[in-house]
């Protein structure tokens, strides 16, 4: 648990960083990426965390099956509240991006500037657990 609120910590730290830099140089380059893109990275990470959630369910049915007990109750319940959040979040951006506009500013902060970081952090939290998996293929592998 302290490993993952540690590496989600890191990803934080590194895209504030990532965010930081581009605001100090002024290009402006991850707030425009960001409003343009940040639909797409949303749906790409929900249609990712579907599919996971889908794989890993259809898992537990064929051991709860083979055993004959069923295990996995508690583990289904927080993978419905995970995709279902992820609902939530893609809908925000949704309202976000379409409704409010990325210029508008709420209480004093430019909704560019909330989405900017939102992408950042979703585009290396999964470059991050790229890495993680091939790391894991590689151990399991040996």
């Amino acid at each position: 648990m302290f490993r993952l609120i540690g590496i989600v910590a890191v990803i934080a730290v590194v895209s504030g960083l990532i965010c930081l830099v581009s605001y100090i140089s002024g290009s402006g380059f991850i707030i425009k990426f960001s409003t343009e893109q940040s639909l797409q990275i949303m749906a790409t990470a929900l249609a990712l965390n579907v599919a996971t959630i889908s794989f890993i369910t259809g898992n537990f049915l064929s051991i709860e099956q083979k055993t004959k007990t069923s295990i996995f109750n508690e583990t289904r319940k927080e993978l419905r509240h995970n995709i279902l959040f992820m609902i939530v979040l893609f809908v925000i951006n949704f309202i976000v991006v379409s409704g409010v506009g990325t210029d508008a500013i709420i209480s004093g902060v430019r909704v560019s500037d909330v989405l900017a970081v939102a992408s950042t952090f979703l585009t290396v939290f999964f470059g991050a657990l790229i890495v993680e998996i091939s790391m894991l293929i590689l151990k399991n592998n040996k």
